[in-house]
């Protein structure tokens, strides 16, 4: 817990070297969630308030995306009625999709709260049930619009919403040319950009770097 206390009094350090530390620090506390998970599960509430807090205070982009992505591996690793009790999956996905309706959220925090999106309803969708209708109007949206950004690929946030895909389209409401319109976005992002000037992309296609991660 000190650990999380001091990324929490530390987040409006921009200096570089503190940056690298606080994001080797969440790095170290996602791999010890997975081997003390009973340690962790006694903290979880406390755990979970502290890194909300953190990504509300945090200035750097790059520490709320990882917070964002430890607080998709609890929701992951930890036991579901844990989750249920503790997180108040009508809360969070409140908190969360106010997140991408109301801010302009920069692409790398915007693919992780997308990625918590569908985590969430992918383990409770009979609870989410009355977000189902938004939530598939809304990430079919977002997803075809940055596809059809011709001045700026935003790659987090691609990522992040195939990531929420995996926990979505179990119990999606995707009309079938929806599904069609998909289906012919996901094979071009399969093929490699020839004229793309991000060295990522060129270097791996999207999809594969989506699949290996």
């Amino acid at each position: 817990m000190s650990i999380l206390h001091f990324l929490e009094s530390n987040c409006g350090d921009k200096a570089r070297k503190a940056t690298n530390f606080r994001k080797q620090l969440i790095d170290f506390l996602k791999e010890f969630l997975i081997f003390h998970k009973t340690f962790c599960q006694d903290y979880l509430e406390e755990i979970k308030n502290i890194s909300k807090g953190i990504y509300s205070a945090e200035q750097s982009l790059i520490i709320k995306e990882k917070i964002l992505s430890f607080l998709a591996k609890l929701l992951l690793e930890m036991d579901i009625h844990m989750i249920e009790k503790i997180f108040q999956p009508i809360k969070f996905m409140d908190f969360l999709l106010d997140e991408i309706k109301l801010k302009k959220l920069p692409p790398t925090v915007k693919g992780g709260v997308w990625f918590l999106v569908g985590i969430l309803y992918g383990k409770f969708p009979i609870l989410l049930t009355k977000y189902k209708k938004q939530i598939n109007e809304v990430i079919f949206y977002e997803f075809t619009n940055l596809l059809n950004n011709t001045k700026k690929f935003e790659f987090k946030a691609v990522l992040g919403i195939l990531k929420s895909f995996l926990h979505l389209l179990d119990d999606h409401m995707l009309e079938h040319e929806q599904i069609k319109e998909l289906y012919v976005y996901l094979k071009s992002l399969m093929k490699p950009l020839e004229d793309a000037n991000s060295i990522k992309i060129n270097k791996c296609n999207l999809f594969s770097y989506y699949l290996i991660k």
